[in-house]
C-alpha cells in the first residue's frame, strides 16, 4: 500500500542493510517539506529530541521525513547543512532491524485508554522508556547501546480502511522520559494528519494522471 501513497519510495530511498546508520553526509531531508514540518511538530509538542515518519512494504522500512527541532522545513536540505545531523532519512532499513515495526503490527503495545469501543478505535501508543534494555527491543541493531535512540514513542499511520502503512515516531537521546496522555494524542493528531496528507498527495497526482 506504501506505493500508492509515496510511488517514487523503492527507488528514491537509500538500502541500509548494515544494520548502522548510513553516513550522515550521504543523507538529505525528506523531498516534501510539509512531512518535514509534521514530524518536527511532534518534536516541539512533546520535548523530545528527533522524529521519523516510516513507510513499510513487505521486508523494509523506508524513513521517509526526519526532523529536529533545528531542521529547516525546505525540501531536500542535506544533512550537512542542518544544525543537527540526519540520522536515518531517505534510508530504507530490513523491518527487522527497527523498532517500529512492533508499532506497525499494533503488537505487544501499551494502550493508554481505557477499555471499551472508541478506545479500542484510537491508535496504539508503543511506548519504551529505555530501548537498550527493553526486552522487546534491546537485540536489534539499532538499539545497542551508543544509539541515538534510547527513549521511543510511537503510533501507526493508518488509512481510512484501517490499515497500518507506516509509523510517526518521537525519539530521545536519553532514556526515561516523562509522558503524558496529551503526548500520546498529541502522536495520534499529528498521525492522522500525515495520512490526510498523503491521501491529498496522492488524489493530486491521480487528478494531474488524468
Amino acid at each position: 500500500p506504501h506505493c500508492r501513497y509515496y510511488p517514487t519510495l523503492t527507488t528514491g530511498a537509500t538500502s541500509n542493510q548494515s544494520g548502522q546508520p548510513a553516513s550522515s553526509s550521504e543523507l538529505s531531508s525528506c523531498d516534501d517539506a510539509v512531512l518535514t514540518a509534521l514530524a518536527q511538530a511532534g518534536v516541539f509538542q512533546t520535548g523530545t529530541d528527533r522524529s521519523l515518519i516510516s513507510l513499510f512494504d513487505a521486508d523494509q522500512q523506508y524513513v521517509v521525513a526526519e526532523a529536529t527541532p533545528s531542521s529547516r522545513l525546505l525540501p531536500s536540505v542535506r544533512s550537512g547543512d542542518c544544525r543537527q545531523p540526519l540520522w536515518l532519512c531517505g534510508t530504507s532499513i530490513p523491518r527487522s532491524h527497527g523498532v517500529c515495526e512492533l508499532s506497525l503490527l499494533g503488537e505487544n503495545t501499551i494502550q493508554t485508554d481505557g477499555a471499551g469501543s472508541e478506545a479500542s478505535t484510537e491508535l496504539p501508543l508503543t511506548l519504551a522508556d529505555d530501548l537498550v534494555i527493553d526486552p522487546r527491543f534491546c537485540s536489534k541493531p539499532y538499539c545497542q547501546p551508543g544509539t541515538l535512540c534510547r527513549f521511543y514513542a510511537a503510533v501507526p499511520i493508518r488509512t481510512r480502511r484501517g490499515i497500518n502503512i507506516g509509523v510517526y515516531c518521537v525519539i530521545n537521546e536519553t532514556p526515561g522520559k516523562v509522558w503524558t496522555d496529551e503526548y500520546t494524542q498529541t502522536l495520534r493528531d499529528i498521525s492522522h494528519t500525515i495520512m490526510d496528507h498523503l491521501e491529498s498527495k496522492r488524489l493530486g497526482e491521480l487528478h494531474r494522471r488524468n
